[in-house]
C-alpha cells in the first residue's frame, strides 16, 4: 500500500510540477484511497482496515514530499 500511494503522488506532481493544484492531487488521492477501503466493506470476502487507509496515506505524504525534494534538487534550490 504505502509504495504504491507514493508512487500515485509522484505521478500526481510529475501531471504538471509547478502546479498550485499539487496538495489538492494528493487529497484526492487520499480520498481515492479511503474510498476503496470503504467499498471493500461492500462485498462479501473483503473487509475495511484502517491499517491500510493510514498506510496509503502514509505513502501520499512520503511521495509528496520526495517528489518536491528532487524537483527541489534538480533546480538547484
Amino acid at each position: 500500500h504505502f509504495l504504491c500511494y507514493a508512487l500515485f503522488a509522484i505521478l500526481a506532481y510529475r501531471v504538471n510540477p509547478r502546479s498550485p493544484a499539487f496538495p489538492a492531487l494528493c487529497l484526492g488521492v487520499v480520498a481515492l484511497g479511503g474510498l476503496l477501503e470503504y467499498g471493500q466493506s461492500l462485498t462479501p470476502t473483503r473487509t475495511m482496515s484502517l491499517a491500510d487507509f493510514l498506510a496509503n496515506t502514509a505513502g501520499v505524504i512520503a511521495g509528496a514530499v520526495l517528489a518536491r525534494m528532487l524537483a527541489g534538487s534538480r533546480s538547484g534550490d
